[in-house]
């Protein structure tokens, strides 16, 4: 099975390929803007590296959020314009979701009876999900002040990665000491996103008909013009 997954999500742009359970090949980039404008040649470098056509992609994996409007947009207009032509399913995980998957292959979680993912939505804010120690979500992703992080935190045997971790200890000093800093990735990284594809589609977890929803946890930030009088 040939799995293409990718990530537009936050400041970061990564792609890979999955061939059988096996990572043969992926491109990241860390990038403020233009998303729209690397997606597709990176994915067209993966595919070259593989030495597959794209009529050869049985399935996709991507996020859909949280993360910014435009890279959100920019990822689930890519898998829908693909899907819709290759006629192959989807397979969706939210970004913090890809980012524990990381944190699950990169860090030993014994230790830790579960984990937060907090990645920075600015204004004061974190995007936030918990796992536990195997990487499964515990709850859905939400959208909290930096300063209720610390609600969160319900045991000592609690770690946290991502990159909302510098401004909460910034912000709150004293909770570094209460939870314990992982090793990972502070981005999604489309490996990850590839190999939870393929256990989603072992489960027949996934989406035929285009893109599954995005998740947007805050509102556009929309000024309004004035008329001229």
């Amino acid at each position: 099975m040939n799995i293409l997954a990718f990530d537009t999500c936050f400041s970061a742009c990564s792609v890979a390929l999955q061939q059988n359970s096996s990572l043969i090949s992926e491109r990241l980039k860390l990038l403020e803007r233009g998303h729209a404008e690397e997606i597709f040649p990176m994915i067209s470098e993966v595919l070259s590296d593989a030495k597959i056509d794209w009529e050869e992609i049985d399935c996709l994996g991507i996020t859909n959020g949280p993360g910014t409007f435009t890279g959100l947009r920019v990822g689930l207009a890519a898998a829908r314009g693909i899907a819709l032509t290759r006629k192959i399913p989807i397979s969706a995980f939210s970004s913090l979701h890809a980012i524990a998957a990381g944190t699950f292959r990169i860090d030993e979680l014994k230790d830790v009876e579960s984990f937060l993912v907090v990645s920075d939505a600015r204004r004061n804010e974190v995007y936030i999900q918990s796992f536990n120690n195997e990487a499964q979500p515990l709850v859905e992703p939400a959208l909290i002040q930096i300063s209720d992080v610390i609600s969160w935190a319900s045991s000592k045997n609690i770690g946290i990665i991502g990159s909302g971790v510098d401004p909460l200890f910034n912000k709150i000093p004293e909770v570094s000491s209460r939870l314990r800093l992982l090793k990972g990735e502070y981005y999604p990284q489309a490996r990850d996103i590839a190999a939870l594809t393929e256990e989603a589609m072992s489960r027949s977890t996934w989406s035929y008909e285009g893109p599954p929803s995005p998740i947007y946890l805050r509102a556009p930030h929309v000024k309004m013009l004035k008329k001229s009088k």
